[in-house]
């Protein structure tokens, strides 16, 4: 995880900020066992908004918003993170074909990844 900040200063605030928001989930109970794919991906959404917003954002952010919004969501979103196995990935692998109409190319399978990895 990154703070996105080149200030030293900044980076140790904002690095302060994400443990603060961390430990304030798991006081609550919200533990990525318990959470779901869906919850999870909003977060990131609205994260990777906020930093699109303030300026911080990389263009393939979009791609990410897009990927989390028209096959993750829509796939995994009803799964807690804890029921996410290989078989169901390669099962979305399979929906994923299906709901694009043809094998995705390899630079799209990057950009999957990519957003998942980001999640």
């Amino acid at each position: 995880m990154s703070t996105q900040q080149a200030d030293l200063e900044l980076a140790k605030l904002e690095a302060v900020a994400i443990y603060e928001r961390v430990m304030a989930k798991i006081s609550q109970e919200l533990s990525l066992k318990s959470k779901s794919f869906k919850q999870l991906a909003l977060e990131e959404l609205e994260d990777l908004s906020r930093a699109s917003s303030e300026g911080k954002g990389k263009s393939v952010y979009r791609d990410y918003t897009f990927v989390i919004n028209k096959y993750f969501i829509p796939f995994f979103g009803s799964y807690a993170l804890g029921e996410i196995t290989p078989q169901l990935v390669q099962e979305f692998e399979s929906w994923r074909d299906s709901q694009m109409g043809r094998h995705p190319m390899a630079s799209t399978k990057r950009t999957h990844s990519a957003a998942y990895n980001h999640l």
